[in-house]
C-alpha cells in the first residue's frame, strides 16, 4: 500500500533522498580517513617515534569518531523512516475510518495482519467482556 499511494510514494522519496544524503556523508569521511591513513603509511618511515605514535593516536580516534556517526545515522535514519511510517498509517486509518462511518461498514480488516482498522463503537464489547470476566472470575474465587 505504501508504494502505491501518492503519500506512499512521497515518504519512500523522502526516505531514500535521507538515505542518499547520509550514505554520501560517510563515503567523504571514510575517504578523508583513507586519504589520511595512505599519507601516514608513506612518510611513517620518516617520522619520529613520537609523531608516529601520535598520528596513530589521531587516526585511531577519527576512525572511532566515524563508526560513531556511522551508528548515529542509522540510528537517526530508522527513527525518521519509522516516524514517516507512522505517520503514514495514522493517515490511512482516517482515511479508512471516514469511508467507514461513509459507507456503513461494520468491520475493517487489515489484510496482511488482520488486524482490526476500522469498527463503529457500537459494536465494542470490551465493557460487556469486563464484567462477564469479573463475574466468572468472582464465581470461581467462591469455590
Amino acid at each position: 500500500f505504501l508504494s502505491a499511494s501518492d503519500a506512499g510514494k512521497a515518504a519512500e522519496q523522502n526516505i531514500s533522498e535521507k538515505g542518499l544524503e547520509m550514505e554520501e556523508s560517510l563515503k567523504a569521511a571514510a575517504a578523508a580517513i583513507d586519504e589520511e591513513t595512505q599519507r601516514y603509511e608513506r612518510e611513517a618511515a620518516v617520522m619520529s617515534s613520537e609523531a608516529r605514535s601520535e598520528k596513530e593516536r589521531e587516526l585511531r580516534i577519527k576512525k572511532l569518531d566515524f563508526d560513531d556517526l556511522q551508528t548515529k545515522y542509522e540510528t537517526e535514519f530508522n527513527a525518521y523512516n519509522q516516524e514517516l511510517v507512522n505517520e503514514f498509517k495514522a493517515d490511512v486509518l482516517a482515511a479508512v475510518d471516514v469511508i467507514g462511518k461513509k459507507e456503513g461498514y461494520t468491520l475493517i480488516l487489515e489484510k496482511n495482519s488482520s488486524g482490526v482498522v476500522y469498527a463503529p463503537s457500537t459494536i465494542d464489547l470490551t465493557d460487556k467482556v469486563i464484567l462477564q470476566y469479573n463475574e466468572n472470575y468472582a464465581n470461581a474465587s467462591k469455590e
